[in-house]
């Protein structure tokens, strides 16, 4: 199977030359990612120390996160710039029990996990556990989710099901992410990266300018580039080096991207404003290089022999606006969105250099939605409200390929899904006194999906070619279906304040997981899956969050004990024609339960603290699917572990900071834990347990001006398996080459794992200015 992405054309190569040259000016004449309403006076200090305000509950005001009644992590602009957070992927090891990293499978693939909640597929009909919201806008799939960190004002994980104000798929929590917004105030800051390691470099370059456009209109404009030449070598072509006349490349995991955000705030009167946002970003390059572990059995780590390596591509477009208007005792907030995304990719499953296992797939979503609020508070104070009503289409498309033995076994198919959901929430606190608060909540969601899609099997739409996502509407189809689902979900609890800098918490809370289908029907036994049902998650949770010693210590602390009635899986079965089947299904009623710690330490005037504990216990309590595949579902299900679930995860840092004659210095240090953990639901492959350790030292000088930064991540240079799939017998036998006469493999005779891999050691250093 040949390369299956293209240009995209004209309209494409003329916005990547105006973000070229709108990074190279922003980056020439300014600077860095700093908050617009720093000075050179402040302290870096603020950065560690700071209080963050959060959306989290949709109020008419953002909160300070330490008030807020429930576990969420909040991170600044100042905070992720600090702690070197430049990209989602970085945040998830500073939350506990939270994994917020890719699939592996294709660049920017969300597999998120939120205590022990987690969707690992690519498929873009199965609606993840772990909602992503980017300025109140819900994106539907996981597919295009994990992004950097730029010109982000804040992010936020909260913890535990958030369906009352979030609605349907929030299950494990929800992620949401605030861009900056415009001001009155002339800014242009900018930065520019080099990261070393591997066989080849990384750079990349940021800026953004605002200001005035009238009285009382802002602009801003942001422009982001990353380029990135692979960090691992390609051990095949030492093994076969006519492979390189093949279009094979040596340097694995290459990719460009390039990102343009321009939006406007039109402060209307005193009373009401109007943001809109428009955003476009592409990116092209190569998958993440992957390893098969039959052939290397964790002997050399970070070895990897791939014979087929296709270019990957995805674009998005965004528009999105928002309405704030105080009208009354409240506020009234209207936002509205529409997203296009298109990605091609290809993959070398079998992770050798022999043609054995090759995929290729093109994926198409649209989707936008609406969602109208109304927060304030009445009675005097005494109660605190917010109530709303949300509405939400899209239409997701995709077309998948597969290649076995160079072809020998060629299969296609896929299809297409329309979804229109529609829901009236509200969610209000009631202070009973000074002290005591109750909290209350109610959503009602309405949903239906139509499915039209074809069994990947021989030559359904046409034949080996390049292709588009839309190309399925040129395919057999072999099934249309459609449901729909009706749910109530809601939240009691009460918050009591023990003085003013601790408070105490604690909810009941019931969420979904919406039901739906699997495009991706690789069963080829004819028959027509079935619809997954929803899942349903009951949750409690008590927590207390303080400050203490005038406020140089903080600690929070949250257990819970979720009940899940239908957990959804995508269980991944080796073997077959097509080398393995994905099978998503309501497989088991479950319990996790786990508490997490969070804190800071202020040890001296310089030198902080930060650090976090969490701790999951899984139990299975009724499985009705059989998970080890023996034929039956029984006790024996029952004992395997749950998948993504890291029993413990830990992270600890400190961090100096240091006022000096000419500049400020700030130092970090950071280790971060996380327990070994099954990947997939049968316990056929593992992730190995990591131990990450970074560091990074900064001096800002020029009053604040300019930063210089150098930085080390993964210092220990562990190879960091970011997903782990069986696939099926006699398509991963041994390499030759590399000295193994059999398998000697826990998975068993024949069995081997696609799994890939991110980046070990990275050096690097940074420079950042601002006018």
């Amino acid at each position: 199977m040949k390369n299956i992405s293209e240009s995209q054309g004209l309209k494409g190569t003329m916005r990547m030359r105006i973000s070229h040259l709108v990074v190279f000016l922003l980056a020439a004449s300014s600077g860095a990612v700093v908050n617009a309403q720093e000075t050179g006076e402040q302290r870096a200090t603020n950065a560690i120390i700071e209080d963050v305000l959060v959306t989290a509950r949709k109020r008419s005001e953002a909160e300070r996160a330490q008030d807020v009644p429930l576990s969420v992590s909040a991170f600044g602009a100042n905070q992720l710039k600090a702690f070197g957070f430049n990209n989602i992927q970085d945040l998830s090891f500073a939350v506990p029990n939270v994994s917020l990293e890719e699939s592996g499978t294709q660049r920017g693939i969300a597999t998120f996990s939120i205590r022990g909640l987690s969707s690992t597929s690519s498929i873009i009909s199965i609606d993840p556990a772990v909602a992503l919201f980017v300025d109140g806008f819900y994106l539907p799939t996981n597919v295009g989710s994990v992004s950097d960190t730029f010109d982000i004002e804040t992010v936020e994980v909260l913890r535990g099901p958030q369906g009352t104000l979030f609605g349907k798929n929030v299950t494990g929590g929800a992620v949401n992410i605030r861009s900056k917004r415009p001001s009155q105030e002339f800014d242009a800051e900018g930065f520019a990266r080099y990261e070393g390691g591997g066989e080849n470099p990384t750079y990349v370059f940021g800026g953004a300018i605002q200001g005035g456009l009238t009285d009382n209109l802002s602009g801003r404009v942001a422009a982001y580039y990353s380029e990135d030449d692979g960090y691992f070598e390609n051990s095949a072509l030492k093994a076969d080096p006519s492979l390189a006349s093949l279009g094979v490349p040596d340097d694995l995991g290459a990719t460009e991207v390039e990102l343009i955000r321009a939006s406007l705030l039109w402060d209307i009167s005193d009373n009401a404003s109007f943001w809109i946002k428009y955003e476009t970003m592409e990116q092209d390059g190569r998958p993440s290089p992957s390893q098969n572990q039959a052939n290397f059995h964790g002997k050399d780590e970070d070895r990897v022999s791939l014979n087929y390596e296709p270019d990957v591509s995805l674009e998005y477009e965004t528009f999105l606006t928002e309405l704030n208007w105080d009208i009354g005792p409240g506020r009234l907030t209207n936002i509205l969105g529409w997203r296009e995304q298109d990605s091609n990719a290809g993959t070398d499953i079998d992770s050798t250099r022999f043609t054995k296992f090759h995929t290729g797939g093109a994926i198409e979503a649209d989707n936008w939605s609406n969602e109208l609020r109304y927060s304030g508070t009445v009675s005097d104070g005494a109660l605190d409200f917010t109530v709303g009503v949300y509405y939400y289409e899209a239409e997701l498309t995709m077309l998948e390929q597969r290649s076995i033995f160079g072809g020998v076994v060629f299969a296609e198919g896929g299809g297409r899904q329309d979804s229109e959901s529609w829901a009236i929430f509200t969610e209000n606190e009631y202070h009973v006194n000074d002290e005591l608060s109750l909290l209350f909540g109610l959503r009602y969601s309405d949903e239906e999906k139509d499915v039209r899609y074809t069994e990947i099997s021989g030559a359904n739409c046409g034949g080996p070619a390049t292709f588009p996502a839309t190309r399925i509407h040129s395919c057999v189809i072999s099934s249309t279906d459609s449901d729909d689902w009706q749910t109530l979900g809601g939240k009691v609890g009460f918050r009591y304040r023990l003085n003013n800098d601790v408070h105490a918490f604690g909810h009941f809370t019931r969420g979904f997981r919406s039901g739906g289908f699997n495009l991706r029907d690789s069963q080829v036994d004819g028959t027509n899956p079935p619809p997954y049902e929803e899942e349903e998650l009951d949750a409690i949770e008590f927590g207390i969050k303080g400050d203490y010693f005038d406020g140089k210590l903080r600690a929070n602390v949250a257990v819970f004990h979720n009940k899940i009635d239908g957990l959804l899986r995508d269980v991944t079965i080796p073997g077959g024609p097509l080398g393995a089947v994905q099978t998503t299904a309501n497989t088991a009623d479950a319990t996790i339960q786990g508490i997490e710690v969070e804190g800071r330490w202020s040890i001296t005037d310089n030198v902080f603290f930060t650090g976090s504990v969490g701790y999951l216990d899984f139990e299975y309590d009724d499985v009705v699917f059989d998970l080890n595949r023996d034929g039956v579902a029984n006790n024996l299900d029952e004992k395997l572990d749950f998948p993504r679930a890291a029993p413990w995860t830990t992270s600890a840092a400190l961090t100096y900071d240091k006022q000096l004659s000419f500049g400020r210095l700030l130092a970090r240090i950071s280790y971060d834990y996380r327990d070994e953990v099954f990947y997939t639901d049968t316990n056929a492959t593992k992730l190995l347990a990591l131990n990450i350790v970074n560091a990074r030292i900064g001096l800002t000088f020029g009053e604040g001006r300019y930063e210089i930064v150098a930085f080390g991540e993964n210092l220990l240079d562990r190879a960091r398996p970011m997903a782990s799939n069986p696939v099926g017998s006699g398509i991963n036998a041994p390499d030759p080459f590399f000295g193994l006469s059999g398998i000697v493999d826990e998975l068993g005779p024949g069995i081997g794992t696609f799994t890939p891999l991110a980046k070990g050691q990275v050096i690097g250093v940074e420079f950042k200015a601002r006018l």
